[in-house]
This record gives C-alpha cells, sequence and structure tokens, in this order.
C-alpha cells in the first residue's frame, strides 16, 4: 500500500505477489486491498501525461505614459472675457496625448481636454465664423479633410487647455542643440536612501527640476543610441532602472521631439 500511495507502482505490484505467496487464501481480503491499490496506482500515472507543457510566460502589456489614464496632465481652465461665440477650428480628436509638435505643418494649435478623457485640437478663436470658415477651407486644403468649425466659448470641453504631459510642456519651441541622458531617478522632497547611494556611485550626476520633481540624470550624448548603450555602463554600478531622456540644453523635452528636430535639422544642413 505504501509503494502505491508513492506512486511505486512496479514495486507494488512485486510487493503483491509476494504477499500473495505467503498469505495465501487466508488472508483474501487483505489481497483484495493490496490488489486495490496496485491497480489504482498504474490507472494513476497512466493519466499523468509524460512531459509537462511548457509554461508560456505572458507579459504584462507596456504602459503608454500617453495614454489618458497613464499620464500626468496639467491643465489651465480657459475663461473667455466675452459670452459670444468664439470659432475655431478642429483638426483632431484622440483618446491619447499626440504633441502638439506631430502638428509639423500647422501652427497655432491649442489642445484641450473634456470630461470624457477626449484630447481636441483646436487652431484659432475668432469673433466672426466666417473668419473660421476661410481658415477651414485653407485646413482641408493642407490635408485636414475632417476638420470641422467649433465654438469654443460654447461647448465645455474646449475649457480645459492642456499646459504639460508627464511634466513636459506641449508647445515647447526647441532652439540650438538638443541631447541624450539616461535619467535615473526622480523624487519630490528629500532624496531617498536608494537614490543618495546611485549618486555616490557615479560621475557627472545632473539636477534638473520639471514641476515638483528633481531629475537625476547622468551623460550628454548626442545620439538616443550613444545614450541607450550606456545603460550596461551604469549596470556594472549596480544602476538597472535607468532610461533615455532628451534635453534642448536644460530643458526636458520628448524623445519623438527630439529625433524629429534632428532629423529635420540634419535634413537643411
Amino acid at each position: 500500500m505504501a509503494y502505491a500511495q508513492n506512486h511505486r507502482c512496479d514495486e507494488a505490484a512485486a510487493a503483491n505477489e509476494e504477499f500473495r505467496r505467503l498469505i495465501g487464501r487466508i488472508g483474501g481480503a487483505y489481497i483484495r486491498d493490496a490488489e486495490f491499490w496496485v491497480n489504482a496506482c498504474y490507472t494513476l500515472m497512466e493519466s499523468i501525461p509524460d512531459s509537462v507543457p511548457e509554461v508560456v510566460k505572458v507579459e504584462a502589456p507596456k504602459r503608454d505614459p500617453f495614454a489618458i489614464e497613464n499620464a500626468k496632465i496639467v491643465t489651465q481652465s480657459q475663461e473667455y472675457t466675452t459670452p459670444s461665440p468664439l470659432w475655431g477650428v478642429q483638426v483632431g480628436s484622440f483618446s491619447k496625448f499626440v504633441p502638439i509638435g506631430d502638428f509639423d505643418d500647422i501652427k497655432n494649435v491649442d489642445a484641450f481636454i473634456d470630461n470624457n478623457g477626449k484630447v481636441r485640437y483646436v487652431v484659432g478663436s475668432f469673433a466672426l465664423k466666417q473668419q473660421a470658415e476661410t481658415l477651414l477651407k485653407v485646413l482641408q486644403e493642407s490635408g485636414y479633410k475632417d476638420a470641422f468649425i467649433v465654438d469654443v466659448n460654447k461647448e465645455r470641453r474646449y475649457h480645459d487647455r492642456i499646459i504639460t504631459v508627464n511634466n513636459i510642456s506641449i508647445r515647447p519651441s526647441i532652439q540650438g542643440k538638443v541631447h541624450y541622458r539616461l535619467q535615473i531617478g526622480a523624487f519630490r522632497d528629500s532624496i531617498p536612501m536608494d537614490m543618495a547611494r546611485k549618486y555616490i556611485k557615479i560621475d557627472g550626476i545632473v539636477e534638473n527640476r520639471e514641476g515638483d520633481l528633481t531629475l537625476l540624470s547622468v551623460g550628454h550624448f548626442n545620439t538616443y543610441e550613444e545614450a541607450s548603450g550606456f545603460k550596461s555602463t551604469l549596470e556594472q554600478v549596480e544602476i538597472y532602472d535607468s532610461f533615455v531622456v532628451a534635453y534642448n540644453y536644460d530643458r526636458k523635452i520628448s524623445i519623438k521631439q527630439a529625433k524629429a528636430y534632428q532629423e529635420k535639422k540634419n535634413s537643411e544642413e
């Protein structure tokens, strides 16, 4: 019985045969119990597959930092000085933030977020509707076929103007040089102990203020690839969670804006 309960079926069967030889007919009830356990052992083992299926690791989906539910958005309530209509042209509406710099062929774009989490992009706020109608024609000629006129002073969806997303201005004007760093930490008040330990492990750490955050970064690289390659150096001093950030001098900008600016500048040279 002990062999069978521990899935050692062949040994259980051998022990059962020896048991039958020694006890013979006088132990009929015991023999039936022993045979039951031997048969149960083989039945159980037959139901177990020869190999265990490979466990497939399913990675959690990455958080999109610009999705509305994830992004840190700072808005400013837009108070218009007139109760009369103000006409603008909406050129886009999205469920995630799109940097205004992506509208590289038009200027004077404002971004508003409504109560449903939609980001709406509008050009202009004119007192006369015919002024907006002229602008609409120009925008449609420029490829914005789905653009349409809205009264930004009537509908509440245009009252919360977006100022920053994830501590980055939505309308940065990039001038001069762009470079890349590796950010190794961020904190609000006193520096955490783990950050302090990082601080004394590597030279060239720079502190920058972004809103209520102090950002720690290291390095000064001309390309994203050079900055990313420096991660292995930081890992040698047990800094494993660094990531690439972009700066226009001392002002943080998005990686996408930095790359687009560099590509445009290189094409002009």
